[in-house]
């Protein structure tokens, strides 16, 4: 992850406006559906059926998580998702797999604590904002934060104290500053 705090001074966001395009109205959002279904994934039999709430959108983008919802759509629009069915993004069985790598996490924490740093502390003393992770990989910068984590997972973390990364530890500038900034760098030459 990068960090726009941590950027060189010569990286400039400014420069990239304009460079992505994000449909900016519903007209261009419907035709993105249309014309790319398998960027989207389609929500209406599920709130037609009571499964999702009447205020889940219509259509959602998991790679840039925009949600459509298209109450206001012509008739036309709805014709052709009908003809697009089968060809929408489908979505991953989340809570299976989210809570499995909740727990691979809490398992590589108590296995290799020297990989993590733990914030818990700071967050407690007000150092670092509650929304901040509990604990931050120091080799991938992956958040973990342990509110859902099992008693067993508390009782064993507790032991390790002593045993984790350097509390001051800030994933966004552990990279080497050349790196770092050819990251930067690469976003301005790709955006």
């Amino acid at each position: 992850a990068l960090w726009l705090t941590d950027a060189p001074e010569w990286f400039k966001l400014e420069e990239l406006e304009g460079k992505f395009h994000q449909p900016q109205n519903k007209d261009e959002l419907f035709q993105d559906i249309l014309e790319n279904p398998g960027a989207w994934l389609d929500f209406t039999a599920q709130k037609a059926s009571g499964e999702k709430s009447e205020k889940f959108p219509d259509f959602k983008n998991p790679q840039t998580e925009k949600p459509v919802w298209a109450d206001s759509a012509p008739d036309s629009f709805w014709e052709k998702v009908e003809e697009l069915q089968g060809q929408f993004a489908t979505e991953a069985p989340r809570e299976d797999y989210t809570q499995a790598n909740k727990e691979a996490q809490f398992q590589d924490i108590l296995d290799n604590p020297g990989a993590y740093a733990d914030f818990r502390a700071d967050k407690a003393s007000g150092q670092k904002s509650q929304r901040f992770p509990d604990f931050t990989n120091v080799e991938t910068d992956e958040a973990v934060w342990v509110n859902n984590a099992p008693d067993s997972f508390f009782d064993r973390v507790d032991e390790l104290e002593g045993q984790f990364a350097s509390n001051s530890f800030s994933p966004r500038s552990s990279s080497g500053s050349s790196d770092l900034e050819s990251k930067y760098q690469d976003i301005l030459d790709n955006p």
